[in-house]
């Protein structure tokens, strides 16, 4: 349906593409999707704008939402998107289709590679504002992902969360991940909170808060195989302790390479805990009582 100023396009397609140049790199490929648009031609203005876009992908089930408005005539303004994608019953890998270029190169490189297996129940991806290059100001980008049973492997330095339930919301440049259903090795996370957010005097940073009980040999572990280590001088490689453990722990983490030591700060509760350590033939039994 065509008119001299407005129009309709009903779209019943298999295998097709769609072009966001300013957002994503790649094309969005579909399997199928349907969607009714609409043309205006104003004397401002042109707009294209969709009704209900149902589409299904490698991903999952798709539904979205779209509009663009382009200004007319010298010194209109950028041209303005609306972009809205949800999916349901997906998998992270997919996440880097729905991750906008636009984003900081160094948050890129994060989303990219923290997140690993596991089931991404609901995710959404939301852009509304300015397409111009320079228009950062005048737009905001929003994803979220309801993640179950995944990983999250938030610094290479340090142990992987895994057993992840949670919500990751990225909000421009800012990410907010919280949990009460994780695990470190094999000791329960009680509650953990991951923040990253670009810090005026420290560039792209995460912040971790994460509290745990469980074995103390997990903890011993988390030593270890960690940043910790180094501090320690590798002191506690050959202790064994069993018992239970219950730590507070908060970590600051530099993620723009900018070779930052990490902020560690370690609350524990120790709870009839066993020491032993070889080296320097001790053992001690049960050990009660908090170690900072």
């Amino acid at each position: 349906e065509f008119g001299p100023s407005s129009g309709r396009l009903d779209l019943d397609s298999e295998n097709i593409a769609l072009s966001f140049p300013k957002v994503y790199r790649n094309l969005l490929d579909f399997d199928a999707l349907k969607a009714q648009l609409r043309w205006e031609l104003m004397d401002e203005s042109f707009e294209l704008r969709s009704g209900p876009i149902i589409a299904h992908a490698q991903e999952g089930p798709i539904r979205g939402l779209f509009r663009l408005r382009q200004p007319l005539g010298e010194g209109a303004g950028s041209p303005q998107m609306d972009l809205m994608v949800g999916l349901r019953d997906s998998h992270p890998s997919y996440r880097s289709k729905y991750l906008p270029y636009a984003l900081n190169k160094d948050l890129l490189s994060w989303l990219e590679t923290s997140i690993g297996d596991g089931v991404v129940n609901e995710g959404a991806f939301l852009w509304r504002g300015s397409l111009a290059k320079d228009g950062v100001d005048y737009r905001t980008v929003q994803l979220f992902f309801d993640v179950s049973d995944t990983e999250l492997q938030y610094d290479a330095r340090w142990p992987a969360l895994e057993k992840v339930d949670a919500l990751v919301v990225i909000d421009d440049a800012e990410v907010a991940l919280t949990t009460s259903n994780a695990r470190i090795f094999d000791t329960p996370v009680t509650r953990a909170e991951v923040a990253v957010a670009q810090l005026p005097d420290r560039g792209l940073t995460l912040t971790l808060d994460a509290q745990t009980r469980g074995r103390a040999g997990d903890g011993l572990q988390l030593v270890n195989e960690s940043t910790l280590r180094d501090m320690v001088g590798g002191a506690f490689t050959q202790w064994q302790l069993s018992g239970v453990l219950e730590t507070n722990l908060r970590l600051v983490l530099d993620l723009s390479g900018g070779g930052r030591k990490p902020d560690v700060e370690v609350k524990t509760v120790w709870r009839d805990i066993d020491v032993e350590a070889p080296e320097l033939g001790l053992v001690v039994n049960g050990v009660n009582g908090e170690l900072s």
